[in-house]
């Protein structure tokens, strides 16, 4: 609707477009929600429904979301908290050899 004119959508996939946009928006579920969006922009794109390069750009960005995850104020983030992936050699505590 944003481009004008009728796009030939189904409704099914302008509410899946509201609500996992608004999952991405709200910073819940970011990675799965984020997938889902780029893979439907691209596709949406591809079959010729949509105009491609904003398709493409809508993808990229979805891609982008997935990957980075959520941020600091994300309902994920307050739910299950940060997590921490230690790439530092592994410390041996005197506890576990005696």
């Amino acid at each position: 609707m944003l481009l004008g004119g009728d796009r030939g959508g189904s409704a099914v996939f302008d509410l899946g477009s509201i609500l996992f946009g608004a999952l991405l928006i709200a910073g819940l579920w970011t990675p799965v929600a984020g997938t889902v969006v780029a893979i439907a922009a691209i596709w949406m794109g591809f079959a010729g429904r949509l105009t491609l390069f904003p398709c493409i750009f809508v993808g990229i960005l979805g891609a982008a979301l997935a990957l980075l995850g959520p941020g600091a104020f994300s309902l994920d983030a307050w739910f299950y908290g940060w997590k921490r992936i230690d790439l530092s050699a592994p410390k041996h505590s005197r506890d576990a050899a005696e």
